[in-house]
């Protein structure tokens, strides 16, 4: 029992800055591998960033995702593009 305590404290302390670490573009589209329930989608992903002279920078791509009736995962990704004026 003395021993969890240290165990306890480490992870309070290191969780948090671990989630604050992550890039924005660690994102991304969890889906659960579930037999029997097939599905497919198109997912139209947008990021934007404000720059420092306030003009905005705004990113796109398409992803497709679905999961076959055997609970297999498909998830195409591609890469952001810039949106174009």
């Amino acid at each position: 029992m003395a021993r969890r305590f240290p165990l306890v404290a480490v992870c309070t302390i290191l969780f948090p800055s671990a989630l604050t670490a992550l890039p924005a573009s660690a994102q991304d589209i969890f889906v659960t591998p579930i037999p029997g329930a097939p599905f497919s989608a198109v997912v139209n992903v947008e990021r934007s960033r404000v720059q420092r002279d306030g003009s905005m920078f705004i990113l796109t791509t398409v992803r497709n995702i679905g999961r076959d009736s055997l609970g297999r995962i498909h998830n195409e990704a591609r890469s952001l593009q810039p949106i174009t004026s």
